[in-house]
């Protein structure tokens, strides 16, 4: 079976929620952490939905693994609530669609279907009653962008997996014996959506979305000098805010600040070819 990928980059956005150096500096981090999880491995065949297979599992963990949770839902509705089309989804869409309508249990959304039919099985769900509400159930309150490993350590232990992208390239081995994945840098690559777990004092404890007889189980590793392209916590906001006042948390209600957040953005990405 064809390996497929879909994550595509996020834009910049500089009133994505942070975590402040100060707040992950101020506790010590252990040389090796794992998050329980029940390790349901997903897999999302040739359909380019790895980034809506590696957030409905992070939100089942967060609802303690109780239900599967729908896929179709989270990559269908980009184009509903984001206007984005084309194979692939956006990490920060995918999290922007949970915040708004959440994830229902698979059984109501089912399937893994790609584009365009999935804008249309998605975009129907949201007509059902019963489909809205399980989706709001599992609704997140807010995520936080990670910018270091540190972050990332910091956010595995205190609120759980975490949903990040890579470079992945076409010609990689899988070293069975350590479990790490291993690129050809001099191979074509795409961006792949994976959920990260823990550490240890090689590298991360990675979850990928390829079905449980790829890797060790459908379970890898990779070192820390692979590189994390993207990094998102999602997170409770009360908890959050109380818990840790010093974390960066953007202005809100501002017009002029809004428009000046958005005018510079646009500079960004156009610069980094992400518009």
């Amino acid at each position: 079976m064809k390996e497929t990928f879909g994550c595509k980059l996020s834009p910049v956005d500089l009133r994505d929620y942070t975590l402040n150096k100060f707040c992950t500096l101020s506790e010590d981090l252990p040389e090796e952490f794992e998050v329980e999880m029940s390790h349901k491995i997903k897999n999302q065949e040739t359909v380019n939905s790895c980034t809506s297979h590696a957030l409905s599992t992070i939100l089942e963990y967060h609802d303690h693994n109780i239900k599967t949770l729908s896929t179709n839902f989270i990559y269908g509705l980009q184009r509903y609530v984001y206007g984005e089309a084309g194979p692939g989804e956006k990490i920060r869409v995918a999290l922007g669609i949970a915040n708004k309508y959440g994830d229902p249990d698979k059984s109501l959304c089912d399937g893994n279907t790609e584009v365009d039919a999935v804008y249309r099985i998605a975009e129907a769900s949201l007509e059902n009653k019963e489909v809205v509400d399980d989706a709001y159930r599992h609704r997140i309150k807010s995520y936080v962008k990670l910018t270091s490993n540190r972050d990332i350590k910091f956010a595995l232990m205190n609120y759980g997996p975490v949903i990040a992208s890579v470079k992945w390239y076409s010609s990689y081995h899988f070293n069975k014996a350590t479990s790490f994945v291993e690129p050809d840098k001099s191979s074509n690559f795409g961006y792949h959506a994976i959920v990260i777990y823990g550490w240890n004092s090689e590298g991360w404890l990675c979850q990928n979305s390829w079905g449980p007889y790829w890797g060790n189980r459908g379970l890898f590793k990779l070192k820390y000098d692979y590189g994390i392209v993207e990094a998102y916590s999602v997170i409770d906001d009360d908890e959050f805010s109380s818990l840790y006042p010093e974390i960066i948390i953007p202005v809100k209600g501002k017009d002029w600040l809004e428009n000046i957040l958005k005018f510079i953005n646009k500079i960004i990405n156009w610069v980094l070819g992400r518009e």
